[in-house]
């Protein structure tokens, strides 16, 4: 019997034209790759030192980038293009369902997070409503809505995030990601503005340029997840026009050459204004009344707003997996399921991302073992298993069924039609090291992050 996820993705070629450009898909990368996170990489170097957080940020983006081409070859390979049919493809049933259901459980908890960073942006004390109205003198609705946290998440989900989310096709988010990138290098231009004229709070600042240290296991989580935006590869590449490894790969490295940069400048230039004393929001350590501080919070709000669509698409696409699964008789990828589901895991996110105001630990835990899972552990499994079971322990295998109906061995032959248009021998086997390089960093960086994160709150 066919996946019913996979008629799915079938019916919805049939009525989609895929037309995503290379340019179009940078910029939905790097809109699904930055986010708030950026404002914790000036505190992950002070906990890491210069060098080495240096060495963890080119590192780790790198081989995101590799780990994202990993995972297109392992959709050209199967013809697969979500996370369920790929890992039921290569390592079975079971082997699926674990892997939509961390999917599942980390776009969960990244949407909620994003609420609550928007609740931070737009109301409290450092708000945008504070900071642009004195309450003294305003009593406008709209300053009334935001100077309420509840009541700002609320107006934003309503407004903004329940339309964007109702979208199905990720390329016609393409403008709305133009204007996170603009919000993320109008952030770097603040930090570097802020080095140049730094405020009294920032002067006699230490720093740390090399200084061996536990706390690289702290900020490696965190960098983990400012590179994450696997969960909506197969997707990306699926909707590209005329897809082929080269322009996907050339549309990554694009897209995580430029986040990577600005990572860099942010870190830099944040950690060198306030050193020892940088916190872990760097816009906190400005002045409440900045102007250039709270238009900052405003296009970081953006940045949170236009990212939260792409992280719920990847959220509401493995709950219909999970829920076909469960209930197969069911279509959840109906207009009409579709639209209750999207009002429902919309409104499940609101619950407590309007009332948590602080998720760090439940964010550190979650790059340091989701992350490494998502970013790295996943799409070498699927590789090494597509392509070279051998790698593969017998007992991890089982019947597999392609993503088309065909046997085992048209995707194999598959694989060596695309062998020797992109893969010559050494680099196969280059890419087989890269894959088993993923599951020594996965390992080392989710164990280590983990035993740190805990450590800490004790």
């Amino acid at each position: 019997m066919e996946d019913q996820e996979d008629l799915t993705v079938i019916e919805d070629n049939q009525e989609e034209e895929f037309s995503a450009t290379i340019l179009s898909t940078v910029f939905n990368v790097s809109n699904n790759v930055v986010g708030a996170g950026m404002l914790s990489l000036p505190w992950c170097l002070k906990e890491a030192s210069v060098l080495e957080g240096y060495v963890l940020l080119v590192g780790i983006g790198i081989l995101s980038g590799l780990s994202m081409v990993l995972l297109a070859i392992c959709c050209e390979i199967t013809q697969c293009f979500t996370f369920k049919s790929l890992g039921e493809n290569t390592l079975g049933p079971t082997f699926g369902m674990l892997m939509q259901s961390c999917m599942f459980v980390y776009t969960f908890f990244s949407c909620v997070s994003f609420l609550i960073l928007a609740g931070d942006f737009y109301s409290e004390h450092s708000g945008i409503a504070q900071g642009l109205c004195d309450s003294d003198s305003c009593d406008t609705l709209l300053y009334r809505i935001f100077s309420n946290r509840f009541n700002a998440i609320l107006c934003l989900t309503l407004v903004i995030l329940l339309p964007l989310s109702c979208l199905k096709n990720l390329n016609a988010l393409r403008f709305t990601s133009l204007l996170s990138i603009v919000g993320m290098l109008y952030i770097l231009g603040l930090v570097i503005f802020t080095y140049i004229h730094p405020p009294d709070s920032a002067q006699d600042v230490h720093i740390h340029w090399y200084e061996p240290t536990w706390g690289v296991f702290s900020a490696a989580p965190i960098i983990n997840v400012s590179f994450i935006a696997h969960y909506n590869v197969p997707r990306f590449y699926q909707e590209m026009h005329d897809r082929t490894i080269k322009k996907f790969a050339t549309a990554i490295f694009i897209a995580l050459a430029l986040c990577g940069s600005v990572y860099l400048g942010i870190s830099t230039f944040g950690y060198l204004t306030f050193g020892s004393h940088v916190s872990d929001n760097v816009l906190k350590n400005m002045d409440n009344d900045n102007k250039g501080a709270i238009v900052g919070r405003l296009a970081m709000s953006a940045v949170v707003l236009f990212t939260y669509p792409l992280a719920f698409n990847s959220l509401r696409g493995s709950a219909i997996s999970l829920f076909e699964t469960l209930l197969p008789t069911v279509r959840f990828a109906s207009n009409k399921n579709f639209y209750l589901l999207t009002v429902a895991l919309v409104g499940l996110t609101f619950i407590p991302g309007s009332q948590l105001k602080h998720i760090g630990i439940v964010l550190d835990y979650k790059g340091a073992t989701l992350g490494g899972l998502i970013g790295f552990a996943f799409g070498a499994l699927i590789f090494l298993a597509a392509i070279s079971p051998g790698s593969i322990p017998q007992c991890c295998l089982s019947q597999r069924d392609s993503c088309d109906g065909q046997d085992d061995h048209l995707v194999l032959r598959r694989y060596s039609s695309l062998n020797m248009t992109l893969l010559s021998g050494r680099q196969y086997m280059a890419w087989k090291n890269v894959a088993f390089s993923f599951f020594i960093w996965a390992l080392v960086s989710g164990v280590m992050g983990v035993i740190v994160t805990t450590a800490k709150l004790l």
